[in-house]
């Protein structure tokens, strides 16, 4: 069999004990996540607190040097003034409530004197029309002409003519039958 030159083995030992080393020197160094970690006392000469809402103080519960926690209360508000707006949130509710009551009453006798105007017109208009029927009779030759469409006129139209049409030839039959029994040569046709 043949054997790798010399040189190719120490490359490939050097690149397998650099892997194991490198692994090794991972497993037993700490885990760290980027978090600054120490153990003391931090001291300040000023700190700014400013409470979640605005108003005058009205207690300071802690003493300087307490230790405290996170979301203990330092300090109490005054309530007068959370009072004060909770009753001028109060006094406009009652005022829009008020406004809502009157529109709702404004409503309601507008819809009040429109079904009374309504009645009334209906009832006048209802004894114009009853005596408008009943004293005249109308025909439909006294229907203005705008109460036709073009076809029902274009039909009236064709019935006048064929009626006319009849009328004539009647007529017609009428004199030819008087020249018949008249014997006179005097009639003449047009």
């Amino acid at each position: 069999m043949h054997k790798p030159p010399l040189a190719v083995r120490i490359i490939v030992a050097l690149i397998v004990l650099a892997t194991i080393g490198y692994y090794a020197f991972r497993s037993l160094s700490p885990k760290e996540n980027g978090q600054l970690k120490a153990s003391g006392t931090i001291e300040s000469v000023t700190v700014n607190i400013s409470p979640e809402m605005a108003g005058k103080v009205a207690d300071v519960l802690v003493v300087e040097g307490q230790l405290i926690g996170k979301g203990d209360p330092l300090l109490s508000l005054d309530g007068s003034l959370v009072a004060a707006q909770r009753a001028v949130a109060s006094a406009q509710v009652d005022s829009a409530n008020a406004s809502l009551n009157s529109a709702t009453a404004a409503y309601a006798t507008a819809q009040q004197q429109y079904d009374s105007t309504l009645t009334n017109a209906l009832a006048q208009e209802q004894s114009t029309r009853t005596n408008i029927w009943r004293t005249t009779n109308p025909t439909e030759f006294n229907q203005p002409i705008w109460y036709f469409t073009k076809v029902e006129r274009l039909a009236a139209a064709q019935a006048d003519v064929d009626s006319t049409l009849a009328a004539l030839g009647s007529a017609q039959q009428n004199l030819d039958d008087v020249k018949k029994s008249g014997g006179s040569s005097q009639f003449h046709t047009l």
